[in-house]
């Protein structure tokens, strides 16, 4: 269609921008999320299930794994954070979530709150210094 005078691109402008198209081909985000517990994990930290559930995402709590010992810095007395990574690797969901209470670092920072695969589908977080206020 070839527009050569402004009232029929004014119109046409117009019908563009109001365009909404159909209800029913919009789909609504559909996101499946496993959160782990590693550790100790208290039921308060697990509501973050409920919260992310009123977004639209269907979320399952995993069985609680054990910490994995060999992430331990006994020098550093903090849990390398890529160890927790490799436990969320293991299970067989979409996209995993770790929730712990250790306290977590990753190669030469003091600390982190949490970890995420760039282009995965795993992620840690500790709630360890979010309770001591770092």
């Amino acid at each position: 269609m070839f527009i050569d005078d402004a009232e029929s691109l004014f119109k046409w402008t117009r019908v563009i921008a109001n365009y909404r198209p159909p209800f029913h081909r919009v789909r609504p985000l559909s996101l499946a999320l496993t959160l782990l517990p590693c550790g100790a994990v208290e039921r308060e930290e697990l509501r973050l299930a409920k919260a992310l559930t009123t977004f639209g995402v269907l979320v399952t709590i995993a069985k609680e794994q054990p910490i994995p010992s060999a992430a331990f810095n006994s020098r550093r007395r903090q849990y390398r954070a890529d160890d927790f990574l490799t436990i969320a690797r293991n299970q067989p969901a979409n996209r995993v979530l770790v929730l712990t209470n250790c306290d977590l670092y990753a190669d030469n920072l003091n600390f982190v709150f949490g970890l995420a695969e760039s282009f995965g589908r795993c992620a840690v977080i500790s709630f360890f210094r979010l309770r001591i206020g770092a």
